[in-house]
């Protein structure tokens, strides 16, 4: 006889939001960065060429 599944987890609408909320913030903090250092290295580079 085939063993009896379990039901699937229900899912919780307001757990995983703040869990991209958060992922989201860091995505978007770490982008800013890095377009940062390179307008900061590119406005260097700008500078040195005259």
């Amino acid at each position: 006889m085939a063993p009896a599944r379990s039901k699937p987890a229900s899912h919780v609408p307001g757990k995983n939001a703040s869990s991209l909320k958060g992922t989201l913030v860091g995505v978007l903090f770490v982008g800013g960065v890095i377009a940062a250092t390179w307008l900061s290295v590119f406005f260097l580079f700008l500078s040195r060429m005259q």
